[in-house]
């Protein structure tokens, strides 16, 4: 699949292996994922960057990651949540933003490549969250289903505060 994307002009490619049906091949395979990291990084002619997900050593997984040359790290996905009555589900949205913002500190202050945080934003004090703890950038997930025109007002108001300065 990396390498299928050598034919299209993009800035970077997200490999997510945090969907639950991903990361079930990595949580506790460690070189798997350093092996699948390498290759990864071989085929493609992009930035790599890796989304981990909310579950293992998210640390431990992001230093492996870097080690193989990936760019930049993404943080965090949906938790797996079991609810009665539903089975397995996944949190998301704001629920889970005070998970997100600790574990993007604390892969922040573990690796050298930029750190992507998300996981709860729903506004422009959520963005600053992220961005205090040192998050290079931001993404948004949830917040497209329930308010889908939020993003672009993040992403307007963030413009306008940076060319304030």
């Amino acid at each position: 699949m990396v390498a299928m994307l050598n034919k299209i002009d993009v800035l970077a490619v997200e490999w997510n292996i945090s969907c639950p049906h991903v990361d079930i091949l990595f949580r506790h395979d460690l070189k798997r994922l350093a092996n699948f990291s390498k290759e990864a990084v071989k085929l493609s002619r992009h930035p790599l960057i890796v989304k981990l997900g909310a579950i293992g050593n998210l640390v431990t997984k992001a230093k492996i990651a870097e080690g193989c040359d990936i760019k930049a790290i993404s943080a965090i996905n949906t938790i797996p949540t079991y609810y009665p009555g539903f089975g397995d589900c996944g949190k998301s949205g704001p629920a889970i933003k005070e998970t997100a913002l600790k574990t993007v500190e604390q892969i922040v202050k573990s690796v050298n490549i930029p750190v992507i945080g998300g996981g709860g934003i729903d506004n422009m004090a959520d963005c600053q969250d992220f961005i205090n703890v040192e998050a290079k950038a931001v993404f948004f997930s949830s917040v497209f289903l329930t308010k889908p025109w939020r993003p672009n007002q993040i992403v307007k108001l963030f413009n306008k505060k940076i060319n304030a300065h």
